[in-house]
């Protein structure tokens, strides 16, 4: 039997409650006791999938210092992301056959689920996906909170 599978991803600047909000749809994802659904959820952070730390690029600053640059996608293992994503428990597999990359923009596409994550090019357009991906994830809690009664 083919299973739905939601991935949510969320950013923000450090100390924004990211994690703190994950673990919340986590929870709320979470079947109750004696429930026939069967929902798994997989939390996977993005500091986990950083290079070595002597595999990071070093740069230089606008002072003529060099320094490890954490912030170049060059320190980031994307292989290994996408193949965790691929793989997320022993049982189940994403396909991610149709994912690209397009790295140079910093945009994902899922074509097959019909999702594009780009950078913010104005007009509200991160905060227009914000609210079609809450509206989702809520709408689906209800579904479950549906299906339970």
């Amino acid at each position: 039997m083919a299973s739905d599978i939601l991935v949510v991803g969320i950013s923000g600047p450090s100390s924004s409650g990211k994690t703190t909000l994950a673990r919340l749809l986590r929870t709320a994802f979470t079947p109750t006791q004696g429930s026939n659904i069967n929902i798994k959820t997989l939390l996977v952070h993005e500091d986990d999938f950083y290079k070595a730390d002597d595999r990071i690029p070093i740069t230089t600053t606008s002072s003529g210092k060099l320094v490890q640059d954490w912030d170049t996608v060059e320190a980031f293992d994307i292989k290994q992301f996408v193949s965790c994503l691929s793989h997320p428990t022993s049982d189940e597999n994403m396909e991610f056959d149709k994912m690209k990359e397009l790295v140079g923009d910093g945009a994902f596409v899922r074509e097959d689920l019909g999702i594009v994550v780009a950078p913010d090019k104005g007009e509200g357009s991160m905060s227009r996906l914000l609210d079609w991906a809450v509206d989702l994830i809520l709408n689906k809690v209800k579904e479950i909170k549906e299906i339970e009664k």
